[in-house]
């Protein structure tokens, strides 16, 4: 009975564990996390023009709300051509590793693709396109 009990604790550790592990994957980021983001216009050769802490209280919203539209993005099933990205996102995590996400822009929704996995596109709803049209515009006209 005992080595039963164990063997279930074992196996919910893993299952756990490959959950956090999947939802990480797909979402990259969480808000606890994160410890601030860079976001460069790929025609201008990756140089960032917005530069967020999460850190400083006042660029502490501005990045949250980045960082749930990345969450909540949907995966495509078809594949776009989606051709040279609009911009390079570098959320850079508290435990001093990065992680990389293209994004387009369009009229009414986005995608994004988390770099290490280019054939994953993630569509962005409209609230969440228009959230980092927003922000990028917050920015772009300081």
């Amino acid at each position: 009975m005992r080595k039963r009990a164990i063997i279930v604790f074992a196996t919910l550790g893993m299952i756990l564990s490959l959950i956090t592990y999947v939802v990480v994957s797909l979402y990259g980021v969480s808000r606890t996390t994160v410890a601030g983001l860079e976001i460069a216009e790929t025609a201008l050769k990756d140089k960032p023009f917005i530069s967020l802490q999460y850190s400083s209280e006042s660029e502490k919203d501005d990045l949250v709300t980045i960082v749930k539209a990345i969450r909540s993005a949907q995966k495509m099933k078809e594949d776009q051509e989606t051709g040279e990205p609009q911009y390079r996102i570098t959320v850079k995590l508290n435990n001093n590793k990065t992680m990389e996400y293209d994004l387009w822009l369009g009229e009414k929704s986005g995608i994004i693709i988390y770099v290490p996995e280019p054939g994953s596109r993630y569509r962005l709803s409209e609230k969440a396109a228009d959230d980092i049209k927003s922000v990028l515009g917050k920015y772009r006209a300081a």
